[in-house]
């Protein structure tokens, strides 16, 4: 996999203590996925704010969504899997074969939380912070 880290609101999330999920919601009819938590800020790379800051993380035009604890995701991919907790997955297979059934503009996310790995093949996404 080749991944590229994303810039959020608040800059870059790095590290297993980062994302804390408190609910996700999935609306298969709409093929929307969302996520709600907390994000640790001194895992991010844009903020000062050492606090646990609020998000939303909604995915639209999903095409494929999968989950995988945490520990079992690192013995999967081994150790160079790792980039930060937010990516865009450029290239892999997943990836390749929605390209072929769902479009072109589709885009692959992993998403690692304290627990779980999850990976998104979407057309977007909406990042925000909740006050």
């Amino acid at each position: 996999m080749e991944n590229y880290l994303i810039e959020t609101k608040i800059g870059c999330i790095y590290g297993r203590d980062a994302i804390y999920l408190d609910e996700i919601n999935h609306n298969y009819a709409k093929r929307k996925l969302k996520f709600v938590g907390e994000i640790n800020g001194a895992c991010c790379s844009g903020t000062d704010d050492e606090s646990f800051i609020k998000f939303s993380l909604e995915f639209q035009g999903v095409f494929a969504f999968n989950s995988t604890e945490l520990d079992i995701y690192c013995e999967l991919k081994g150790d160079n899997w790792y980039e930060g907790s937010f990516v865009e997955i450029k290239e892999s297979e997943l990836l390749n074969t929605a390209k072929k059934v769902g479009g072109s503009n589709l885009k692959s996310y992993l998403i690692q939380t304290y627990d779980d790995v999850f990976e998104i093949v979407c057309e977007k996404y909406n990042f925000k912070i909740e006050k």
